[in-house]
């Protein structure tokens, strides 16, 4: 059985619909998973507000599908053959957020959704105060994300954000331990944060 990594390269040599195919079906479940995840927990910020996409009832999950899979063709024509694509796919996944979440979004949001109702039958205001510049909503996930990490992880992930074309055996060279514990690292946070 071919493996991701053999694929984009297969797929970077001779872009065929048929390899895309089998490249978008071996990451079925972390595209399922990933969006899924998004859509119903993850919170987006803007100001001192939150924003789960889901309850704003103006996106469907496959509209997060959709916008990830156009992510992910981005990632493949940007691969680097030479690297393994799985460490680089996780990499840019790591902090990714439908491009679809912007100014004009919460904008939409603002004029045409004015209120949900909580879990206790309350009504609640979806959207107030939206702010006049583009959210850093990645760059403050990643940091609630990387408080939960050990030392190790940190370094790895520093690592993998300054360069995604690291070998593991790279990594593993720099930070001081073996190869195998980069891969666990690895999985782990595939696991974690992914899948």
């Amino acid at each position: 059985m071919i493996n991701i990594n053999e694929l984009a390269i297969q797929y970077k040599k001779n872009p065929t619909k048929l390899l895309l195919d089998k490249i978008f079906f071996e990451l079925r479940f972390i595209i399922k998973n990933k969006a899924t995840f998004i859509y119903f927990q993850k919170k987006f910020k803007y100001g001192n507000r939150t924003l789960v996409l889901s309850e704003t009832k103006q996106v469907d999950l496959q509209d997060v599908k959709q916008d990830m899979c156009i992510e992910i063709m981005r990632i493949i024509k940007k691969y680097d053959c030479k690297k393994p694509f799985d460490n680089y796919l996780f990499s840019s996944l790591w902090n990714w957020k439908p491009h679809f979440l912007n100014k004009k979004f919460y904008n939409y949001l603002k004029n045409n959704s004015s209120e949900i109702v909580d879990e206790e039958g309350n009504e609640k205001s979806l959207i107030e105060n939206i702010p006049q510049e583009e959210s850093t909503t990645s760059e403050l996930d990643f940091k609630e994300m990387f408080e939960n990490l050990n030392e190790t992880e940190k370094k790895v992930i520093n690592l993998l954000t300054g360069n995604n074309n690291l070998k593991q055996s790279e990594i593993a060279d720099i930070i001081g331990v073996k190869q195998s514990r980069i891969s666990k690292i690895l999985k782990g946070l595939k696991k974690k944060y992914v899948y």
